[in-house]
């Protein structure tokens, strides 16, 4: 997708590829014969592969290590590789015509539960108060007993902008009214008047938007439609003769006489096109003082230029490309309000949130992201050792499956792009910044080759690695390859262990109701399956739908973002969606850290914003919103570790056989459990991270 410049890559890996480029030179000029070997992405090409599952390890059963390798002794396998965590194994045939001897030699194999083909998948991308005054004490979270409970900073009762969070011991009652913010748009005419509402209610120009009667707000509808309303809180209205006005029209909530379309032409310029009289709104000589909205065509006087001053209730970042960003804001209203999200935050988080970018691997040199990376504690760089012991030598920002080594690169771009809408540095000066912008660390893990395809078998490997490394999100921009139970009961083991995995939901244009689209039509409850909107709030032309697969949509057509070489592009995509729900997710997590990974998926579906044009896209038939998704965060009960703990935890294995464990674990009970609910026995990554859990058992007092 796009135009890849130049990849600037570490100089070790430099000099690797231009000497290959040498060869290639003088290979041609001196027409050698010699075949150069074939790289690792080429021979993955054409291996058939089988992922197979055996059945749970009971006492006394072979290890999985034993049995993998005999499996090496079967006819038309090459070689076998376990994975341990889930139980299952990967097998190469020797040639693609063995494949469905091997499938029947396995399927009758003792304990195995199930054998699939390898299938390769694909990227899911297309085809080419006023600021300075400060809150009185009462109205700090610290003095509100529910709010401080819920680590909450700054103000709360109410918020700098106005709003009474859950937590507050005396919220006022909630005014039924159309919500805004306090950012305003003007509008310049072709004329080069500025379009003026006034308190009598008459409309003209002014010859400059210092006037207040320039200043709208922007109300946006679920139809679609905004309406415009002046600082006297009268909206613009098209009156049945096509004039347009600014009247109190004693009703609170705008009618369709008051309701207009924005039209985004092609120089930058917009239009309006009233509702009522499905006409476009023209500016008259701004000598003549008059706007109608009775034009058939979008002609030079149809046209404003929009002016956009930020509002206090919003941080806009300093970042030099953030204009570019409408999903994170656009006078339209039909982003996710992320500027109006990142108020809640008065300084940077004091936790941090990993997320695993399961892609083409990430340009961890980039200047928006190498702040943002995430590092492996355990591992020293470029020592060639495998400090930590997990396998992989040198995993210092993840691991690259596709390569089989620990250099997460990114040799193509889609996952740098996807990597730097969740987590960009914000507010450096330079280019972009992504929804969650501090707080959140980028782990790199690459299975998708430079061709934009990759095996199943290795995006499992990806998320057992993020699962057992402390990722609490996965994000997924991929797809393709049909039903795979190895790839649904990876991602059931990562659901088990708290971590979330969002995923596109295809570029096709169909029903994932009627025609499944994989992995987001996997049933596990930590998936989110995320559809395309564009900056009018439709579907994007391109996205997958789907009334029960689908749960959300969010910003994918034409996103701003970073790529490889210090570089940035725009592309489209269901897998430029995706990232927006990543980085929601870990926002909302940076904010209420106690809460669950459940909590977090209902937050962010029953947050979101309606849409009529999304009603049938997706369960939710909405856009995500971090502004609401924050604010309903507010409210919820995070659970806390009890003040009371367990005297003890006794487990004896009583299986010999390496790799199985069995037996008994017994718990003490805490002499007070009157703040316990229940215990629970998991297994611990040698990171020290949630891998499964085995056992719930409740407090009995």
């Amino acid at each position: 997708p796009g135009v890849a410049g130049p990849l600037q890559k570490p100089a070790m890996v430099g000099a690797r590829a231009g000497a290959i480029g040498l060869g290639l030179v003088l290979l041609a000029v001196c027409g050698a014969v010699k075949e150069l070997p074939e790289s690792k992405e080429e021979v993955k090409n054409r291996e058939s592969r089988i992922i197979l599952r055996y059945q749970k390890s009971q006492t006394g059963q072979e290890s999985l290590e034993s049995r993998v390798k005999r499996l090496e002794s079967l006819p038309g396998i090459s070689r076998a590789e376990a994975l341990p965590s889930l139980d299952m194994a990967v097998v190469v045939c020797k040639t693609p015509e063995d494949e469905d001897d091997v499938l029947e030699a396995l399927e009758s194999q003792q304990g195995v539960e199930v054998a699939v083909p390898d299938t390769w998948v694909q990227l899911d991308d297309l085809p080419k108060p006023p600021r300075g005054v400060k809150p009185q004490s009462t109205e700090m979270c610290e003095a509100n007993p529910r709010c401080k409970a819920w680590g909450l900073q700054d103000a709360c009762c109410p918020t700098r902008d106005g709003v009474w969070m859950e937590c507050c011991e005396d919220r006022p009652a909630p005014i039924d009214k159309e919500r805004h913010g306090f950012s305003t748009i003007s509008l310049l005419s072709w004329h080069g008047g500025y379009l003026a509402a006034m308190r009598w209610g008459a409309v003209g120009f002014y010859p400059s938007m210092e006037h207040q009667d320039t200043r709208f707000f922007v109300v946006p509808h679920v139809d679609g439609y905004v309406s415009l309303k002046n600082q006297h809180g009268a909206y613009l209205v098209t009156t049945p003769s096509g004039r347009i006005a600014c009247w109190h029209r004693g009703h609170g909530v705008a009618d369709d006489f008051e309701k207009f379309k924005f039209i985004y032409n092609k120089d930058g310029s917009v239009s309006l096109r009233s509702k009522s009289s499905d006409k476009y709104l023209a500016a008259e000589h701004p000598s003549w003082g008059v706007a109608t909205a009775d034009r058939e065509e979008i002609d030079d006087w149809e046209k404003f230029n929009v002016t956009t001053v930020h509002g206090w209730d919003t941080v806009i970042p300093n970042d030099e490309h953030f204009e570019k960003l409408w999903g994170m804001n656009h006078f339209g209203g039909r982003d996710i309000d992320a500027v109006e999200a990142w108020r809640f935050f008065p300084a940077p988080p004091s936790n941090t949130v990993i997320v695993g970018v399961i892609d083409t691997g990430i340009d961890y040199t980039h200047q928006d992201l190498k702040e943002r990376m995430w590092t492996n504690p355990n591992e020293i760089p470029d020592n060639g050792i495998d400090d930590d012991g997990n396998g992989i030598i040198d995993d210092v920002y993840g691991a690259d499956f596709a390569n089989d080594d620990g250099d997460p690169f990114d040799d193509q771009m889609h996952g740098t792009h996807c990597a730097g809408t969740i987590a960009g540095h914000g507010n450096n000066a330079e280019g972009v910044a992504g929804v969650a912008w501090a707080g959140v660390r980028l782990m790199a893990l690459k299975f998708l080759s430079a061709s934009g395809g990759g095996r199943t078998s290795d995006a499992i490997k990806c998320l057992n690695y993020a699962v057992a490394m402390g990722a609490k999100i996965t994000s997924n921009s991929w797809g393709g390859g049909g039903s795979s139970s190895a790839m649904r009961v990876a991602i059931e083991r990562a659901q088990r262990a708290g971590v979330m995995f969002i995923a596109a939901a295809g570029n096709e244009g169909s029903d994932n109701d009627a025609i499944p689209h994989y992995p987001s039509n996997y049933a596990p409850s930590n998936i989110i399956s995320v559809a395309s909107t564009t900056k009018t709030g439709s579907l994007s032309s391109f996205s997958c739908y789907g009334k029960e697969s689908v749960d959300v949509g969010a910003p994918g057509s034409g996103i701003y973002s970073t790529i490889p070489g210090g570089k940035y592009a725009s592309l489209s995509g269901t897998s430029m969606a995706t990232p927006h729900v990543s980085g929601l997710a870990a926002l909302i997590w940076l904010f209420r850290p106690q809460l669950t990974m459940p909590q977090i998926i209902e937050i962010i579906l029953d947050s979101a914003t309606r849409e009529d044009a999304l009603q049938n896209s997706s369960a939710s038939g909405a856009r995500i919103n971090a502004r609401s998704a924050l604010l309903l965060a507010s409210t919820y009960e995070g659970s806390r570790p009890p003040v009371h703990k367990p005297q003890a935890l006794t487990f004896e294995d009583s299986d010999p056989g390496v790799g199985i464990m069995a037996g008994d674990a017994v718990i003490t009970c805490a002499e007070d459990e009157s703040d316990i609910s229940f215990y629970s026995i998991h297994i611990i990554s040698g990171a020290g991270f949630l891998l499964d859990t085995i056992a719930t058992v409740d407090a009995t007092g």
